[in-house]
């Protein structure tokens, strides 16, 4: 229910559960838990409404719990509930597991985010490096769940404008998707994206470029050419290797691109011609004018060529 997005439903389930389970049941902490995150989805909700509130994402981890992976700006009432759920979760669990039970760093990780939120960002980092400490006591390197408290710590860390601390964690993120998961996967792509836009924070050139030529290898194999989250890539790709002197990487990408143009339509279409046009103005851009004139002809070209081809396949047809 939770995940098809009925979340009135799930919520009464829940507290049905609560009403009905005595207080030993060894469930009764995930039903604290789980009540929790429904009064997050229940403020994401509001965002569909009230889109200036930013909204987190939920997702199953690899031990089938919910967890926080993004921390956002949600109504105060709503992170009051669920705060008091989790702290009741946390509280039963750990009066009834070991100390070093994923659920208990489950629940830290949940309660450090809230905090994260209200911008109490000593209190949020204590919860989440008690959750690591629990990871590092059982041995776990690499899970979704470690990787989803390092990009919170990461976040803590980017909101006070710690950007190198933050990088720090982005990057142990990075580390465990790019292992774990496919590279087509939208958390790689993501990732990779947000190291190389925090590296322009901190005007780390040197990785700024190989993070977006990371997200838009991810991008590449699960979007279309016309999608505007691979055009942004692809355009910071080509703008910062123009601007390192770079070129022979820029026109890798440029032809890189095309062919996939290609792929989904034989003739050069209008996507085709957006990147050569921006491969214009990159190149105007660095004062290179001889090579801008070159691709703006190119862009002419491809136009008329395109207003072209509808007359020619009716005179061919006639």
């Amino acid at each position: 229910m939770n995940e098809l997005g009925q979340i009135g439903t799930a919520a009464e389930y829940f507290y049905n559960l609560l009403t009905t389970l005595p207080e030993d049941h060894p469930d009764i902490a995930e039903v604290y838990n789980q009540i929790g995150a429904l009064h997050y989805l229940r403020a994401a909700d509001d965002v569909c409404v009230r889109p200036q509130i930013q909204t987190f994402e939920l997702h199953k981890n690899d031990f089938d719990e919910v967890s926080l992976v993004d921390v956002s700006d949600l109504p105060r009432k709503e992170k009051k509930k669920a705060l008091a759920m989790f702290e009741k979760a946390l509280e039963i669990r750990k009066k009834t597991l070991v100390d070093n039970d994923i659920r208990i760093a489950n629940v830290m990780n949940n309660i450090g985010s809230i905090y994260n939120d209200w911008g109490e960002y000593s209190r949020a980092l204590q919860y989440y490096n008690q959750a690591l400490t629990i990871f590092e006591n059982l041995k776990i390197e690499n899970s979704s769940f470690k990787a989803n408290v390092f990009k919170n710590i990461g976040i803590a860390y980017e909101r006070q404008k710690q950007y190198k601390t933050a990088l720090e964690y982005y990057t142990r993120v990075s580390k465990i998707y790019f292992q774990c998961l496919p590279v087509q996967h939208p958390y790689c792509a993501h990732i990779a994206t947000q190291i190389a836009q925090l590296s322009e924070k901190i005007l780390d050139s040197s990785i700024v470029c190989k993070y977006y030529c990371q997200a838009y290898d991810s991008y590449e194999k699960m979007l279309l050419p016309s999608d505007k989250q691979l055009q942004n890539v692809w355009e910071n790709i080509i703008r910062h290797s123009l601007a390192t002197n770079n070129e022979e990487q820029a026109m890798a990408y440029l032809n890189r691109v095309l062919e996939t143009c290609k792929r989904f339509s034989p003739q050069l279409n209008a996507t085709s011609q957006h990147y050569i046009q921006f491969m214009a103005q990159s190149f105007e851009n660095v004062l290179d004018f001889n090579k801008a004139l070159e691709y703006y002809r190119e862009c002419i070209r491809l136009s008329e060529l395109e207003m072209n081809t509808p007359m020619k396949e009716i005179l061919t047809s006639t």
